[in-house]
């Protein structure tokens, strides 16, 4: 049985128009394609600099028009007996930066939301039937995580849930600060493979989404 979810970089910036609408909301998805391999990390930095507006990007996985990442599971030979199954295709790079004027009023409210609620289905032909594989079957392993003052901005070690808006963090940031904050992390998944599923492929997507109000 192979379970793959592939991970497409598909953000872009987006700007307020006014008032008290959401600032920036970004959403990245997981379709098929190739499988990379990115460097372990967990890091957050800022900077101090002029900003007009407010702004917010998200990123997932390489950053190359075109290219399509993805996060797939080969359960095979020994891997039927049980046990967990780590990924076959290395860690997944998610980054979430976001540009900030110096306002006065409310802080910003900083959050990273994943949806994983439509499961992993199986392939057509593949002769799994109709089975859901459930992401909740899925968890990670965030990297060399920051401990520090922003440890807030990391994403957690975690496993999906299922939900349509399960929350990776969901931070504040002082309306005096003006500058640029960027938060990095790699992480790396396993499968549980505590259930034994008809044999066949799976596959499923996850959509991050990036959000400042």
């Amino acid at each position: 049985m192979n379970t793959f979810w592939p991970v497409q970089d598909s953000s872009r910036a987006k700007r307020p128009d006014c008032g008290r609408r959401p600032v920036a909301r970004l959403a990245a998805g997981l379709l098929a394609g190739l499988c990379l391999v990115h460097d372990a990390a967990a890091v957050f930095t800022f900077s101090n600099v002029n900003v007009a507006r407010r702004q917010v990007t998200l990123r997932i996985g390489t950053n190359t028009a075109g290219v399509i990442d993805n996060v797939a599971f080969n359960v095979a030979g020994a891997a039927l007996a049980g046990g967990a199954v780590a990924s076959t295709s290395g860690g997944v790079l998610v980054q979430v930066i976001v540009r900030k004027p110096q306002t006065s009023g409310a802080a910003l409210a900083q959050s990273l939301t994943v949806n994983t609620s439509a499961g992993l289905t199986c392939v057509s032909g593949s002769g799994c039937g109709t089975t859901v594989i459930p992401f909740s079957s899925i968890s990670w392993v965030s990297v060399v995580q920051e401990t520090g003052t922003y440890a807030n901005w990391d994403i957690p070690d975690g496993t999906f849930t299922g939900a349509s808006a399960q929350t990776l963090y969901n931070v504040n940031v002082n309306p005096a600060f003006e500058g640029v904050m960027t938060s990095t992390n790699t992480l790396t998944f396993s499968y549980a493979n505590a259930t034994v599923y008809p044999s066949g492929s799976y596959t499923g997507r996850v959509i991050f989404t990036a959000a400042s109000l």
